[in-house]
């Protein structure tokens, strides 16, 4: 599958492709709106996200010129996600936009949005661990953080917890337990 990456900073590129490769994904970068209507027309990617703020020509407006040939998906990024842009571009027909900088668990969540198959491991940093989820697994944690209203982090760092809490001690003999349960 692949995404087309368009942002004017290369740094931005760099670390937002080491996520999406980790995904197992294909993925085109652009450092201009020019530069990626050619490789879009070129490549013809199954997903665009872009820049709001590129050079020449933003986001929108590539959406724009993408969107009167195919209507592929499309999410913008932003430093700056104020209420005008948001509703601008949700009313132009943009479903995701992404604050910057980009969190892995925040670009995940919208590729398995589009991409549901992903068989992917999807790295996870909780708390200084490094967990490798599935692609369906972080779907489902992604779905009860959602049910918690507890943000992604803190929803996987206490599944963590408790996975790694050490089991009840075994040391009493287990007539002593059953005496001590009644």
């Amino acid at each position: 599958m692949k995404i087309l990456l368009v942002d004017d900073a290369s740094f931005t590129r760099l670390s937002m492709r080491k996520m999406l490769e980790q995904l197992k994904l294909d993925v085109l970068e652009a450092g201009s709106a020019e530069e990626a209507w050619t490789i879009f027309n070129e490549q013809h990617p199954e997903l665009v996200i872009a820049d709001q703020n590129l050079p020449e020509q933003n986001g929108l407006e590539l959406f724009t010129k993408i969107r009167a040939v195919k209507k592929i998906p499309f999410c913008l990024m932003t430093h700056r996600p104020e209420a005008e842009l948001i509703n601008k571009a949700i009313g132009l027909g943009i479903s995701h936009i992404l604050s910057k900088p980009v969190q892995p668990a925040d670009l995940s969540k919208i590729v398995l949005e589009y991409f549901p198959n992903l068989a992917a491991a999807v790295p996870v940093d909780v708390k200084g661990i490094s967990v490798n989820l599935s692609a369906s697994a972080l779907k489902v944690a992604l779905d009860a953080a959602k049910r918690t209203k507890m943000p992604v982090e803190a929803y996987l760092s206490k599944m963590l917890n408790q996975m790694l809490e050490p089991p009840p001690s075994s040391t009493e003999p287990e007539a002593a337990k059953a005496a001590a349960a009644h």
